[in-house]
């Protein structure tokens, strides 16, 4: 290796440590909305863990994980959030490996080095206590082995078609014909991965991490389908066995999945097909359209060397199916109406797929001129795409979550046990706060509060957030009690707009609301509102 190489492997690993710190350092943040539910999922029993997950329109692997951890370490947001913590740190670590060791090439482990440090959501969802960590990582896990697996599948395909006539040197040499040189000495080393039992239980573990993590199974699917047309056979016994074990496996996971399914336009509110597909569309340029016009220019300019390591077109298109079926299988279902699933955490489970398609891209690549100057276009690309986020992440509390209910519940704690708690948390299901009286579904309703504080004694009134906030319901229970609290998770600027509507409920002239101030974070979206007679 030649001291230039040192050097930006030096580089990478660099970036690679600053990329860990990012992750530790957001992992200091407050705990917001949708990690409570993982903590109230958690902190009951067992049995209690797979119906809380559910209710929350979750799969149940991750929260197991989550209970164990909590059990073993306490309760608290560093446990909480100690799974994903982890899951982001084994690909900040196995990428970049898995990388250098099919390319040897410093220019692809650079690229992948400073995306990982600098991409929003690796270090957004490595930091918190939600599955999308874990299935970023468990999609890259399960996309290695299920690649080598095909390797193996399409060597059996060739070793069919070609095994009676061809010498055993002609087989060797169609077999590295489906794939870049540089993977085959990796899945040697990791050769038991690539068994189809293996690929099987991480494809249902990705769907028992969270449901969305069928788009990269069916990326793989429509993969086998293209590899088997284009061979013209069909090798169906260890496809079959494969797929079976894995609905076997996923049956728990499939189940729970029903009743997100049942609620699905709920998420109307919160779906953006156009920013997804526009977020996605200048990744996608930036890290596939130009390396692509790059290569051209390269193999109109450069003639090939016999040693040069080449990778398959096979391969390429995967890891393009890999990248694109997510967001269009997102952009899909919103535009026949079937579910809006607008949200770019839903593509989560592709987004390690497009640095990755640099990566070969670069790899690829004659000339050492154009490989360096599409790798300083794409990290332009990325340094750009970071400004939204990065510096408000450099100081020890990074302020990506700005919701403060650890505050707001523990004074709550030191107060009156008695006293009620109106909770206006704008849960997309508070729609039905005041209609569906199921005593699961108003434990549900709860949970941002317990998941806070699972000790908490005061009663708990879910509100529709949507809706009025202190109606005679509400004004019964705090006159009963003497007083009580209110929490409203809205803009702070909208503080005076809320105690004025109310104020159009006369029995509200009885009593003062006083807004608690917290120091941090700012702004904070908690609004915790003392409840006192005037």
């Amino acid at each position: 290796m030649s001291s230039a190489e040192r050097i930006v492997l030096t580089v990478s690993v660099l970036c690679l440590l600053a990329g860990g710190y990012l992750r530790v350092a957001a992992a200091h943040d407050y705990l917001w909305l949708d990690e409570l539910h993982t903590g109230w999922a958690v902190s009951g029993n067992l049995p209690d863990v797979y119906w809380r997950s559910a209710e929350g329109n979750q799969s149940p692997l991750f929260f197991y994980l989550c209970f164990a951890v909590v059990n073993l370490l306490g309760y608290s947001a560093t446990a909480l959030r100690a799974v994903s913590l982890t899951s982001g740190m084994l690909l900040l670590i196995g990428l970049p490996l898995i990388v250098f060791r099919a390319t040897r090439c410093t220019a692809t482990v650079l690229l992948v080095s400073l995306f990982l440090m600098l991409d929003y959501e690796s270090v957004f969802y490595a930091s918190e206590a939600r599955p999308y960590g874990m299935l970023q990582w468990l999609g890259g896990l399960q996309a290695f082995c299920f690649w080598g697996w095909s390797r193996r599948f399409s060597s059996e395909l060739v070793q069919t078609e070609i095994g009676r006539a061809a010498s055993g040197v002609s087989f060797q040499l169609a077999n590295r014909s489906l794939c870049n040189g540089g993977t085959q000495d990796t899945y040697r080393t990791f050769e038991w991965l690539t068994r189809w039992p293996v690929v099987s239980l991480l494809s249902a573990t990705l769907v028992s991490t969270h449901v969305t993590g069928v788009w990269l199974l069916l990326a793989e699917a429509i993969f086998v389908a293209c590899r088997c047309l284009v061979m013209r056979k069909w090798r169906s016994r260890d496809i079959w066995k494969c797929v079976a074990l894995f609905l076997v496996l996923s049956l728990p996971a499939m189940l729970a999945a029903t009743m997100a399914w049942q609620r699905r336009g709920n998420w109307a509110t919160v779906s953006n097909v156009n920013m997804v597909l526009t977020q996605f569309a200048w990744a996608f340029g930036a890290m596939v359209v130009l390396p692509s016009g790059a290569l051209v220019i390269d193999r109109l300019m450069c003639a090939p060397r016999p040693h040069d390591r080449k990778v398959s077109g096979a391969l390429f298109t995967f890891i393009t199916l890999w990248a694109v079926v997510p967001t269009l299988s997102i952009a899909g279902l919103d535009y026949f109406q079937v579910a809006p699933l607008g949200l770019a955490r839903y593509a989560v489970v592709g987004s390690i797929a497009l640095p990755l398609w640099a990566a070969f891209a670069l790899n690829s690549m004659n000339s050492k001129v154009i490989r360096w100057a599409t790798l300083l276009m794409v990290v332009n690309f990325l340094i750009w795409n970071s400004t939204v986020w990065l510096r408000p992440a450099l100081p020890l509390i990074s302020d990506l979550r700005n919701e403060n209910w650890a505050d707001a519940v523990a004074t709550i704690a030191q107060g009156d046990s008695g006293y009620p708690i109106l909770l206006a948390a704008n849960v997309l299901e508070d729609v039905e706060a005041l209609h569906n009286r199921s005593p699961r579904f108003q434990g549900y309703l709860k949970f941002p509060v317990l998941g806070a504080d699972p000790n908490l004694k005061n009663p708990i009134i879910p509100l529709n957030t949507q809706g009025e906030l202190f109606s005679d319901r509400e004004a019964d229970a705090v006159e009963s009690a003497g007083g009580g609290w209110l929490i409203v998770r809205d803009l702070p600027e909208n503080a005076t707009w809320i105690i004025q509507q109310i104020e159009q409920n006369p029995q509200s002239s009885k009593w003062q609301f006083d807004l608690a101030q917290f120091p941090s974070p700012e702004p904070n979206y908690v609004l915790l509102f003392r409840i006192t007679a005037k």
